[in-house]
């Protein structure tokens, strides 16, 4: 604005209801006070102060519309404007907004559509608020004083993201609506004691105030054993402190626990159990919890027995595979890899490392004793199974036999009264016998002959000749 024009507006400024411009900001004078009314068609950047005079006279007053639809960083209000009219900052952008301590009324609508403003402090001097008085949509947090009219318990625009209301002094005498508030701001007190007002949940607004509790230590306790468990609390201010709270377990029959936060692990099953350890902490009348997700070790699935599968019966020639169940201390079964022997009849049979039982030669119906035993941890189980194993001849018939020899040493009886090509073909396999005194190769295998062959690949001789001893006849 030139000088030309700007100096008769500044001398009707000492004419009562005149009106004067400074710094962009136009003030309507009158009597005894002046009023902003508006700005002249700029937008402030950075901060914009409001004087608390204009010409000698205070300025109490933001009228309606004063700044509508203007952008501005930061806007102080002084201590000597009492009143903030309906709309007076109708769809404004405001970044920062100081109001003065002298501020009594706030008219409805006064923020009208307003922008930008994300924290407001309304001061103790506000006695009056108007329906919808703050109409924010940026709105996440505002302190209030705890006396003061409420023309409505309607203030806020449902649509803002109010996070937080704060409350000086004590209790309020006044009432907020905030159904429509999804989730719920969270109220601050400056008295302990309450934990719910106009449905929000409140928190006691003390720098020593406890904001909330954690609980630390081992998350997996082992089976019969026990852990020492430490609550910290952190408070408003910022400190933290380890403090002694109340302890408490989400179940009993697993766990116990003691006044000093010690978790004894009690699962007597035999699979990890889950419980949540909680620590309620109360100072001020105000209580916070923490929680902390425990795994109680089960009892050890210790080996509990062992069991043979397998044929009840067998002959000679014929290849049985036997195998092992182990059962464990919780009812399970699965199958394992023992250690096999045969600890009867151990001359005429052998069982190998997977569990296959194989039969030379057998001059008798007997029953073989296999056995199966297995370690796993500091616990070894075995158990025996009787096989049934006949020869499957016709007494004083002739017949054909197989001798089947695995690699390595394995002891032989004859079983039959061997023709003169079948004695040749098992001497050709330089056969060991023993007389009393000495070990010697054979030179004769007489049925009933006892001997030790080794082979060193697998071997099968067919034999023929007539059955030796007292064999049972097949019907």
């Amino acid at each position: 604005m030139q000088l030309s024009l700007l100096l008769p507006l500044l001398c009707g400024a000492a004419l009562h209801g005149g009106t004067v411009i400074q710094d962009g900001v136009v003030y309507t004078t009158h009597s005894t006070y002046a009023v902003v009314t508006g700005l002249t068609g700029g937008y402030p950047e950075n901060t914009l102060v409001i004087p608390s005079a204009i010409n000698g006279l205070p300025v109490k007053e933001v009228a309606k519309r004063a700044f509508s639809e203007v952008a501005i960083d930061r806007l102080i209000l002084p201590d000597s404007i009492q009143t903030l009219k309906s709309s007076a900052f109708d769809a404004c952008t405001v970044k920062s907004l100081s109001l003065g301590n002298g501020l009594k009324t706030i008219e409805q609508y006064a923020f009208d559509d307003c922008y930008g403003l994300t924290s407001l402090t309304v001061p103790d001097s506000v006695t009056s608020i108007g329906r919808v008085a703050f109409d924010i949509d940026d709105l996440e947090s505002i302190s209030l004083p705890n006396k003061c009219t409420l023309a409505s318990s309607d203030l806020f625009d449902e649509d803002a993201p109010l996070k937080s209301i704060y409350i000086r002094g004590g209790k309020p005498n006044y009432t907020i609506n905030l159904d429509s508030f999804y989730p719920k701001p969270t109220i601050y007190l400056e008295v302990p004691g309450i934990s719910t007002l106009w449905g929000c949940p409140v928190e006691y607004n003390s720098p020593t105030a406890v904001q909330k509790v954690e609980v630390t230590g081992e998350t997996t306790i082992p089976y019969g054993g026990s852990a020492s468990y430490i609550c910290k609390a952190t408070y408003r201010n910022g400190t933290t402190a380890t403090v002694t709270p109340a302890w408490s377990l989400s179940s009993t029959s697993y766990a116990s626990v003691t006044s000093a936060g010690e978790v004894t692990n009690r699962n007597t099953t035999y699979a990890p159990q889950e419980v949540t350890l909680t620590a309620s902490y109360t100072s001020d009348g105000i209580t916070k919890q923490g929680t902390l997700a425990l795994s109680l070790e089960g009892r050890p699935n210790e080996l509990n027995g062992l069991q043979i599968l397998g044929e009840a019966s067998t002959s000679p020639g014929v290849d049985t595979r036997y195998a092992a169940q182990a059962s464990y201390a919780n009812g399970d079964r699965r199958p394992v890899s023992p250690d096999w022997s045969v600890i009867s009849g151990g001359q005429f049979a052998s069982i190998s490392a997977d569990g296959i039982l194989s039969i030379a030669s057998l001059p008798v119906e007997m029953a073989l004793v296999i056995r199966a035993a297995y370690s796993e941890g500091d616990v070894t189980k075995e158990c025996t199974m009787s096989v049934s194993a006949k020869p499957s001849v016709f007494a004083g018939s002739v017949f054909e036999y197989t001798y089947v020899f695995r690699p390595g040493w394995q002891q032989v009886s004859i079983v039959l009264n061997l023709d003169a090509a079948s004695k040749a073909a098992l001497l050709a396999l330089r056969p060991i016998v023993y007389d009393g005194r000495a070990y010697s190769h054979a030179t004769d295998l007489s049925a009933g002959t006892s001997c030790w062959i080794f082979a060193s690949e697998k071997t099968t001789v067919k034999v023929s000749g007539t059955p030796c001893g007292v064999l049972k006849t097949t019907q």
